[in-house]
């Protein structure tokens, strides 16, 4: 049974920790469907206890018209606890989609954020460029870097959307930064752009930069790339940053969300390669994440020794995989009685 399967009956469970887990485990996970996506939102709305766990980490990537109207409806709707949440959803959707909520969430978007959704969706080559080059310069100088990066990440996306921008010009940008000490911003919204154009020809040289350290916005990036290519490349790429002493956090989180038996493999060897717990017990997550069978040697192993470790959630891991996978294991009701005593 692949990934898929196993997550989609269990979508919208009444079990609260299990819906937890989904929402960890659908975070950065590029295959959600649009389908699923609705089905969450449907149980947001009509089980408000359920929607904080539900919104805070949805992934609306594969969002449709339909998704953009329920997420609309509830930014007008919900409890005024809840309604910044899809609000902030409302914000990762892309211009055109907002725009086709307008007439409902006017008043909850700024006159400026409104004109420059209007400006991606109606202005020409000759307007959108500068306002770009604009945007990259606000940037370098900028003390509120992730605003004005989510504003230049919807201009890029508007320049593909409309062949305003060659994979030629692209490739050029990101080759050019290559040469650098650090990365530009234009540099890492090419790694973007690779993405968006599925330029996976460059995965190698992507992987490569999981060596860069103090680069978060970067590493970031390349991560969402490398996550999106759902590729066995990707995987043999990745392979060397999977079991160094200090194990790359970035690495395994592209491992644990590219659903193949490739990264199943590697995560399994990277376990008995490692010898700190603290790389073990991430390894163990990402591995949980990948809700096979054929990982339940190593994850019973680890947490059968009942390590205590802050690094993750392992009794909501353990619990999750266990209850999903359907088998059988003799800590589930000491992880089940932890999971209420926090509650």
């Amino acid at each position: 049974m692949n990934f898929k399967d196993r997550v989609e009956p269990i979508l919208t469970t009444d079990d609260p920790f299990l819906q937890e887990f989904i929402s960890y485990l659908l975070h950065d996970y590029p295959g959600i469907e649009s389908s699923w996506l609705k089905k969450l939102l449907h149980k947001a709305k009509e089980k408000p206890e359920s929607a904080s766990t539900i919104l805070l980490l949805l992934n609306v990537d594969s969002a449709d018209e339909d998704v953009a109207r329920m997420l609309a409806e509830g930014v007008i709707n919900s409890d005024p606890s809840i309604a910044p949440l899809y609000l902030h959803l409302v914000n990762k959707l892309s211009p055109e989609l907002v725009l086709t909520q307008k007439q409902l969430i006017e008043s909850y978007i700024s006159t400026e954020v409104w004109d420059f959704y209007e400006l991606l969706k109606n202005g020409t080559e000759d307007v959108v460029w500068p306002v770009f080059f604009e945007t990259l310069s606000k940037l370098e100088s900028s003390h509120n870097e992730h605003e004005e990066f989510q504003k230049a990440k919807k201009i890029a996306y508007t320049l593909v959307q409309r062949n305003w921008i060659t994979i030629d010009t692209v490739v050029r940008i990101f080759q050019e930064n290559l040469e650098e000490d650090a990365f530009y911003y234009s540099g890492i919204l090419a790694i973007y752009l690779m993405r968006l154009m599925k330029l996976e020809q460059y995965m190698g040289d992507l992987a490569k930069l999981l060596e860069r350290e103090d680069e978060d916005l970067l590493l970031d990036e390349v991560c969402e790339t490398l996550i999106s290519f759902q590729s066995p490349a990707v995987i043999d790429a990745i392979k060397p940053y999977l079991s160094e002493q200090e194990t790359n956090i970035y690495a395994l989180s592209i491992a644990e969300n590219i659903k193949i038996d490739e990264s199943l493999d590697a995560l399994r060897n990277a376990y008995y390669r490692v010898e700190r717990d603290e790389s073990k017990v991430m390894i163990i997550e990402a591995l949980a994440n990948q809700l096979h069978s054929a990982a339940e040697k190593e994850i019973n192993d680890f947490v059968s020794r009942r390590e205590n470790n802050f690094i993750v959630d392992l009794d909501l891991i353990s619990y999750g995989y266990y209850k999903i996978v359907g088998i059988d294991h003799p800590l589930m009701s000491e992880w089940v009685e932890t999971l209420h005593n926090r509650a």
